[in-house]
């Protein structure tokens, strides 16, 4: 009777030691990072969209207002370039900054304000609870990279 062949990996070893976990992993950071980007861009993209849209319907869309509906989407912008290198913590930017909004709006506006444009809101709530579950799922990725590092 001959011996069983020799195990090439040790019994004990883990799937962490893997390279192909690691080439999902990194799979998994890159997609989920331009995930939460493009979420992001997403938002500025429809708050721009909704107040140019606003505005000309309204009939008040002048030269001077456009800094005004410009101002935000920027910043969203700029927060979604940020969440390349860092997705939570650029997510959690722009959910914050999302709350500021409401809360400018609540006290410019009252209470009715939150009424006005409910679809809308709820779009973006949307996306930044989607960006907040991809970003969750990149920095998860990128912790695993790092264990395997």
């Amino acid at each position: 009777m001959e011996p069983a062949p020799a195990l090439t990996t040790h019994p004990e070893s883990s799937i962490f030691e893997d390279s192909y976990y690691k080439e999902v992993q990194e799979d998994i950071w890159a997609h989920d990072r331009k995930k939460t980007k493009r979420s992001i861009m997403i938002i500025g993209a429809i708050m721009f969209g909704n107040d140019f849209l606003s505005l000309l319907a309204a009939g008040r869309m002048d030269m001077a207002s456009i800094p005004y509906i410009v101002f935000f989407p920027l910043i969203f912008i700029g927060i979604a370039f940020f969440a390349r290198a860092r997705p939570l913590q650029g997510m959690a930017l722009a959910a914050l900054l999302y709350a500021v909004i409401i809360a400018l709006t609540v006290y410019v506006q009252g209470v009715a304000g939150l009424a006005g444009g409910w679809m809308i809101k709820a779009v973006l709530v949307f996306l930044i609870i989607l960006g907040f579950r991809h970003a969750r799922s990149a920095e998860k990725a990128r912790k695993n990279l790092e264990a395997l590092a």
